[in-house]
């Protein structure tokens, strides 16, 4: 009986460990500006939030600009849908502190100085860690001990995974155009852009990385309805994920494009 009562209480440790691994943590908090802010009521809003747990470090700060910089790459694709929380890992910084540390670093985020409980679910500091959260069904998309320069690219990655497998608002085939396909996808010398048109309109076409930065305007013309091919060279694309953004009369739609040659 001890054993089977040991087992159990196992597989329920286990079992709330995973699901802290994979759906977020919801917390009430003000932030240190006195602003109240509920994670799932945000998430409920087809939100998504980046959180760095932080303290009095190099790193963090390298994080925390990196990151701000790619969340205003990305707001151009999903704009007011991406929030970023700085938060102190223990709960015993002060808002003074969090502030001046926050000021003197030049952040706009929204900073909080009471990390700690949201530190434990997601696995421990790392100086810092970073943990993103989206959506409806609350799903950590993103949750990393420490931080390398760069790391904001798969940050980037992940966020704009979520938002295109997820949202149609982000991924809608416009009314007047009837489907959007791109081959050969992974692209090797060149790929293929086929769509068609419903009725005229003015097409435009642009190569982004995935954090929303633009690498190549590829067509901006008038069209006429019927079907539509477009070729591209890849020749001067590195190798790597982008996201191709097309928009007939003003109405986008979003597609991956992995360059492999």
């Amino acid at each position: 009986m001890k054993k089977i009562s040991t087992l159990f209480i196992s597989m329920v440790l286990f079992l709330q460990f995973s699901k802290a691994q994979n759906y977020a943590m919801d917390f009430t908090m003000n932030d240190c500006n006195g602003v109240s802010h509920n994670c799932f009521a945000t998430l409920d809003s087809a939100k998504v939030i980046i959180m760095e747990f932080f303290m009095d470090c190099s790193p963090c700060v390298v994080a925390g600009h990196e990151i701000e910089a790619m969340q205003s790459d990305l707001a151009v694709l999903y704009p007011d849908l991406i929030e970023f929380y700085q938060m102190a890992f223990i709960n015993d910084f002060g808002c003074t502190n969090v502030l001046d540390w926050y000021n003197l670093n030049g952040f706009s985020s929204f900073p909080f100085d009471s990390g700690e409980a949201l530190v434990n679910y997601y696995g421990g500091f790392g100086m810092p860690s970073i943990v993103v959260v989206g959506g409806k069904t609350h799903d950590v998309l993103y949750n990393q001990l420490g931080y390398t320069p760069g790391d904001s690219a798969d940050i980037a990655n992940a966020i704009t995974d979520y938002f295109i497998s997820n949202y149609t608002s982000v991924n809608e085939i416009p009314a007047d155009v009837n489907g959007v396909n791109v081959y050969p996808n992974p692209a090797d010398n060149h790929f293929n852009i086929q769509l068609n048109l419903n009725k005229p309109g003015t097409v435009s076409m642009q190569l982004l990385t995935l954090s929303g930065k633009t690498v190549a305007p590829l067509i901006n013309e008038k069209m006429e309805a019927g079907p539509v091919l477009k070729t591209f060279s890849t020749e001067t694309f590195a190798p790597g994920l982008y996201l191709l953004v097309t928009t007939v009369n003003g109405n986008s739609s979003y597609r991956k494009v992995d360059i492999s040659h």
